[in-house]
């Protein structure tokens, strides 16, 4: 029974996170467990309000590729429609004005993920305004595929530059591919991220959650800067050392070949729990761990 450490924020709230569900759905034998990695510190946070809100009719859609920049936007509106907040004391029609054209206009994401997470926040504001939300790009997947798609489904002849919002460390494919494309976009970093200062005592506290530390162990990673903090600490782990790896995507496959010196065994086709875990368990299938 392989243990799986899933290097991600857990689920909040009563909801089961999926990648653990789906394991445990199809009874393969495996326990898994989330272990939080980074901490987020929203950036910005009055600007973005200020472009949601008043220098909204300037652009003809938004990027996202990080559910904590879909945290950004909830805080944002959360943040203006307050009771205390004085752009909606003075003019409440002024933010339904402008949810209705967020409304109107695509929100292009990274994967499924991120879609969801946009769609979280637009039903929290559906009351105020904000009736539906158009997401594209969903199957992407990457950054790359997604710069491609925006190019050929965005149009080149879009007066309007498009809102993108970024973290401190993201890579610069898809602005790059955006100005090879010639789409206009402005960026607005919103997040930032730092390993968490308790992740040591989490990870030590995963590990001996599980009921048998000697069975093989997974872990998983699901971004480079997560794999860049977490990858010296579970190489210094005796339980882990022998672990093998897996990688959300291609993305964080390749920062773990060039930077860490490592392949991981499995690379996801998607960001996905079912490609994720398939892709588990066809390894396994085909490397018995009696093999090693």
């Amino acid at each position: 029974m392989p243990n799986v450490l899933l290097f991600r924020d857990p689920v909040p709230g009563p909801s089961t996170d999926p990648y653990e569900d789906l394991f445990h759905q199809q009874n393969l034998g495996y326990t898994t467990k989330c272990v939080p990695v980074l901490e987020t510190t929203h950036a910005n946070i009055d600007e973005l309000a200020s472009r949601l809100v008043k220098g909204y009719e300037k652009y003809s859609g938004m990027v996202i590729t990080s559910k904590r920049s879909c945290e950004a936007v909830h805080e944002a509106l959360s943040n203006l429609s307050s009771d205390d907040n004085h752009i909606i004391n003075n003019n409440r029609e002024s933010l339904s004005k402008a949810l209705a054209h967020w409304s109107s206009v695509p929100f292009y994401v990274v994967g499924e993920g991120t879609s969801t997470a946009i769609h979280t926040v637009q039903r929290a504001f559906h009351h105020l305004g904000f009736t539906k939300i158009q997401t594209k790009g969903e199957a992407s997947g990457t950054g790359e595929q997604l710069g491609h798609f925006i190019v050929k489904e965005h149009g080149q002849d879009a007066k309007e530059p498009l809102l993108y919002l970024t973290g401190d460390k993201n890579r610069d494919t898809v602005p790059t591919l955006l100005t090879k494309g010639n789409i206009k976009f402005e960026s607005l970093r919103v997040y930032e991220t730092t390993g968490r200062k308790d992740f040591e005592r989490l990870l030590e506290d995963a590990v001996t959650s599980f009921q048998d530390a000697n069975q093989p162990w997974w872990i998983t990673y699901f971004a480079p800067s997560s794999a860049s903090f977490v990858f010296p600490l579970v190489q210094t782990h005796p339980a882990l050392r022998n672990a093998r790896i897996a990688a959300i995507g291609p993305v964080t496959s390749t920062h773990l070949e060039k930077q860490m010196g490592v392949s991981p065994q499995v690379v996801a086709t998607n960001p996905k729990p079912e490609d994720l875990v398939s892709a588990i368990v066809e390894y396994d299938g085909a490397h018995p761990y009696t093999d090693e």
